[in-house]
């Protein structure tokens, strides 16, 4: 009943982008992911500023793969390329929320090619916003994920130790363990790696 009334609407006023963006909601639910993307696409092309017609065709597009391939012809890497497109558009035409940044933020874990350079960015986006405690604390455990992603062992440290809340405390419980699997890991290497009696070597008096 929703989607005739939705036609209706369309006919009236056939630019009206945000009845395309709720009849892909519509289709969206019931399965059909393509015929979503096409009007989530027709939403984007009749006003391009309204972040949620792209939010939400980026999401579509990188859940149901299979058929993002059948509309576009892309294969997974070009899926999730063209997904973050949209959603770093998303979030950049709204800063302010939250919902998009994180989501943004969230979805380089699943890349096929990691970028944890872009990963810490987009998560140092997210900390400059207006968050709650328990959101900041969120946050903070993600960029000191990334952080041991990029072997940066000592600012990992700082970001964990910012986690206090009870909700967010098992976090950093694995996020301490695996920091300080890595300094034992890393420190073995060192004293594997360095010469004997460096700190008095001869050679460094001349």
């Amino acid at each position: 009943e929703f989607r005739r009334v939705l036609f209706r609407s369309i006919a009236v006023d056939p630019r009206e982008p945000y009845a395309y963006n709720n009849l892909a909601n519509v289709y969206g639910h019931d399965g059909q992911a393509a015929r979503a993307l096409e009007y989530y696409q027709t939403a984007i092309n009749l006003a391009p500023t309204e972040p949620i017609f792209r939010f939400n065709w980026a999401t579509t597009c990188q859940l149901f793969r299979n058929e993002s391939r059948a509309v576009y012809g892309w294969n997974v890497e070009e899926i999730f390329e063209h997904s973050m497109e949209q959603y770093r558009a998303a979030r950049n035409l709204d800063p302010q929320n939250y919902d998009f940044s994180s989501t943004y933020a969230e979805t380089f874990y699943q890349l096929p090619k990691p970028d944890w350079p872009g990963a810490y960015e987009a998560w140092q986006f997210c900390l400059r916003q207006p968050l709650d405690d328990r959101q900041r604390e969120f946050v903070c455990g993600h960029l000191a994920r990334v952080c041991i992603r990029l072997g940066r062992i000592d600012e990992a440290k700082q970001w964990a130790a910012k986690i206090s809340g009870t909700d967010q405390i098992s976090v950093r419980r694995l996020l301490e363990h695996k920091i300080a699997e890595l300094s034992q890991t890393s420190g073995a290497s060192t004293a594997t790696s360095s010469p004997p009696n460096s700190a008095t070597d001869p050679a460094e008096k001349h």
